[in-house]
């Protein structure tokens, strides 16, 4: 058998006297036999102590004796317990059934205890003898443990595989909420890989690469103001969808070249040049022709000179 002193200690040692111990054979006498860890052997062992035979003081050689037979009684008792059961064999981390036949307090590879043939392992340990390092929360069945540590399944993540996964992870800074990435400023799409446009480009426009193209008749970074005509034709500027054109410009894209004084709402505008109403002379329409009279001519000003 197996022979372990409790503990993992040292062999025991036994001193065979010839002054304090007889014993059966001679070869014996005097010799000192070692159990050491994990040797195999058979014992028979017959000990009688000689009255009167100690009167030199061995006293406390005996005493030593004794203790030493006691522990390896002890040990013995132990072995026969721990290997004696229906099922046979010692207890080590191969026992099968999953049960350790040891005694109530005994150590499971310093990881647990026995309760009543079974291992009750510390936290962090599992196994039919507390071997195994165990991974947190059983990795929530949505994974598998690998040396105390869990290996997920695709789509979840995290130290226990309890938090969903975000597909490809999230880009630029995104972060990854109940497997969805919600992402930084500036950016956008299921990845967060995608540049974002201002204001969604107001629902009037498409995003590309982070500018907005507007639909027609809208305008701006955002798309949120009304476009001009030709964009006013670069003479003007638009307010509200209309064009407030530059001096000497007209028209609702002020393409046309403008007239003075707008021909002093006497007349109208024809390629920047005024043609006025009768009675009344270019360059603005502002004077009356000359030796026109009533009811032409409103003014008491000829064109040329005055009445």
């Amino acid at each position: 058998m197996d022979t372990k002193p409790e503990g993992g200690g040292q062999p025991i040692k036994v001193v065979i006297s010839e002054a304090c111990v007889q014993v059966d054979s001679s070869q014996t006498q005097g010799k000192e036999l070692d159990l050491e860890l994990g040797s195999s052997l058979v014992l028979t062992h017959r000990i009688r102590l000689v009255p009167g035979s100690c009167a030199g003081g061995c006293e406390a050689e005996f005493a030593a004796l004794r203790d030493r037979l006691e522990r390896l009684e002890k040990e013995v008792s132990s072995l026969r317990e721990k290997c004696g059961g229906p099922e046979g064999g010692c207890c080590t981390s191969q026992q099968s059934k999953g049960t350790v036949g040891l005694l109530p307090g005994d150590s499971l590879s310093n990881w647990g205890r026995c309760v009543n043939g079974q291992c009750v392992c510390d936290p962090g340990f599992t196994g039919p003898d507390c071997s195994s390092e165990s991974c947190p929360g059983n990795c929530n069945n949505k994974g598998r443990c690998v040396n105390g540590q869990c290996v997920c399944d695709t789509g979840f993540t995290g130290p226990d595989c309890s938090t969903k996964a975000c597909p490809g992870n999230c880009k630029n800074g995104g972060k990854c909420v109940n497997g969805k990435c919600v992402c930084d400023s500036g950016f956008t799409g299921p990845y967060c890989s995608t540049k974002s446009c201002p204001g969604n480009c107001s629902n009037r426009g498409k995003c590309v690469n982070g500018q907005c193209v507007c639909d027609s008749g809208f305008t701006g970074p955002d798309c949120s103001a009304k476009a001009c005509p030709n964009n006013c034709s670069n003479k003007g500027r638009c307010v509200n969808g209309k064009c407030v054109c530059e001096v000497g410009f007209s028209g609702q894209d002020c393409a046309a070249k403008g007239c003075p004084d707008n021909c002093s709402n006497k007349g109208r505008c024809v390629k920047g040049r005024c043609v006025c109403r009768r009675g009344f002379a270019p360059p603005d329409c502002s004077q009356c022709e000359l030796r026109k009279k009533m009811p032409y001519c409103f003014s008491n000003q000829f064109h040329g000179k005055s009445i």
